[in-house]
């Protein structure tokens, strides 16, 4: 999932949003098995949106629903970045 807006900070939401990738960024790289990527030119986002999701089916990262209940702060965040059938899909 790619949201190329998703990037762009704009007021309080976008800080919400900045501090989600942070958030999906750090689990993402605790977890075992997961590499982040080289400069290969490819935001935050888009390397979050793309491991994100394989790290929750592996079992390395909280699921959605998880990540919703420690975070409660970013819930708006996390339902605009898991989109509801993207969401479903990850779901451990």
């Amino acid at each position: 999932m790619r949201d190329e807006t998703f990037g762009r900070t704009h007021g309080s939401c976008g800080r919400e949003r900045d501090r989600l990738l942070e958030v999906l960024a750090q689990y993402l790289l605790v977890s075992p098995g997961c590499s982040w990527p080289g400069s290969d030119g490819m935001t935050t986002g888009e390397v979050v949106a793309e491991a994100y999701p394989a790290a929750v089916r592996a079992g390395h990262v909280p699921a959605v629903a998880e990540l919703a209940r420690r975070h409660a702060d970013l819930s708006e965040a996390i339902a605009a970045f898991f989109l509801p059938d993207h969401a479903a899909r990850i779901a451990a």
